[in-house]
């Protein structure tokens, strides 16, 4: 599981955070995790980052989830309808 260490991801900090994204499913993996404990605050540009990580591992066969998201970030992705993205369902 790839911990996510940004308190916020919002436009300000997208690209660093897709660059990072971009490294961890660089990796050959079946599925890839992401532990978005610390993370505080999400926005439009940060799902966006996420659905189109989402598209990748689809390509290439494999699962993004993720885990230990705060429940205002809960709440906007499952707003946006991604709830197939997040591996701790309730």
């Amino acid at each position: 599981m790839h911990e996510i260490s940004y308190k916020k991801i919002t436009i300000y900090e997208v690209n660093s955070f897709v660059k990072e994204l971009n490294e961890y499913l660089s990796e050959e993996k079946k599925s890839y995790a992401l532990n978005m404990k610390d993370v505080e605050k999400i926005d439009m540009t940060a799902v966006q980052a996420i659905l189109s990580a989402d598209k990748s591992c689809k390509e290439k066969g494999a699962q993004l989830l993720l885990y230990d998201l705060n429940n205002d970030n809960r709440d906007i992705l499952e707003l946006c309808g991604c709830n197939w993205l997040l591996g701790d369902n309730r």
